[in-house]
Order: C-alpha cells, then sequence, then structure tokens
C-alpha cells in the first residue's frame, strides 16, 4: 500500500524540500564529506532561499508527499543536461531517510521518466558523488549504466545514464 501522493512542487513545500535535502545530505554523505563542509551546504536558510527560487523557475520540480502532506522526497529537473548527449536530467533527487525504502525514490525517478517521455525525449543521466553508496547503488538497481567520472568541489562524482528511459526500471 502506497502510504505517499507523487505531485508538484509549490511555493508552500520550499521549507519541506529543503529539510529532505538537508536530512538526505546528512544521511549519505556524512561518513565521507566534512560535516563544516554538509552543515555549509545544508544550512536550512540558504536551503530554504535556493528552494525558492528553484520553485520560482520553470525547471520541473515534483515532491512526494505523506499522508499527512509532509514532503518526504523531492525530485527536479535539470533544464539543460550537463551531460553531453543525454535528453534529460534529474538534477537532483532525495528522499527522507525515514521515507527509505517506502519506494518513494522509484516513484519520483518513475514520474520524471513520464514527464520527460511525454516531451518525446529518448534519454537520460544524474550526478552524483562516487562514495554516495545509497544513490549509486540505486541507480544501478533502477538500470542506470556508470557513465563517465567527473568532480564536483573538488570531490570524485561520477554520472550514471539511461540511454533508453523505456528501460529505466523505478
Amino acid at each position: 500500500m502506497q502510504r505517499f501522493t507523487i505531485r508538484q512542487a509549490i511555493p508552500e513545500d520550499a521549507e519541506g524540500i529543503a529539510l529532505v535535502g538537508y536530512l538526505a545530505w546528512r544521511w549519505a554523505y556524512s561518513s565521507f564529506l566534512p560535516a563544516d563542509f554538509i552543515e555549509q551546504r545544508c544550512n536550512m536558510d540558504r536551503r530554504i532561499s535556493v528552494t525558492k527560487l528553484l520553485l520560482a523557475k520553470p525547471d520541473l520540480t515534483i515532491v512526494a508527499v505523506d499522508v499527512d502532506g509532509h514532503v518526504i522526497g523531492v525530485a527536479c529537473e535539470h533544464l539543460t543536461p550537463d551531460l553531453g548527449g543525454f535528453d534529460a536530467e534529474i538534477g537532483g533527487l532525495y528522499v527522507a531517510p525515514d521515507a527509505a525504502r517506502m519506494g518513494v525514490g522509484r516513484a519520483l525517478v518513475r514520474e520524471m521518466v513520464h514527464v520527460f517521455q511525454s516531451r518525446g525525449l529518448k534519454s537520460m543521466a544524474i550526478h552524483t558523488l562516487s562514495q554516495n553508496e545509497i544513490g549509486c547503488r540505486f541507480y544501478e538497481k533502477i538500470g542506470g549504466r556508470r557513465h563517465s567520472d567527473a568532480t564536483w568541489h573538488g570531490y570524485r562524482s561520477l554520472w550514471f545514464a539511461w540511454d533508453d528511459l523505456d528501460r529505466v526500471t523505478a
């Protein structure tokens, strides 16, 4: 039984989106990123401001909300893919740790894929830090292939790619 709903984000979701991002960062990255770097990147006032700016842009942002209306996951589109040769990019995908393994991440990816396909897009990519074991396992589980290495703020990162959106197993 699904205990959440996927919908388009609204401005009132900004604080919930910011909190989910903060919690997900601490969960996925605290074992290898310095605590001060995480706190700097995840400062709640900063995250709320950035989220409000994101929601004002034409980028697609979708959220998963629980039965009480709280945001428990978020995915956003990066309108111009940073990885050449791909039609679409999920610019961020975060799930609150207490909502992990409930199908939230899969549902968010599935919705993004449907949106991309409705626009005639055929492929997509997503970027993550190489040491993000949670994210890397998830992307591989839903059919992503390790495409190429990169760096982000001096940290090793990598791209996962799907050449055919019909083959995403989310």
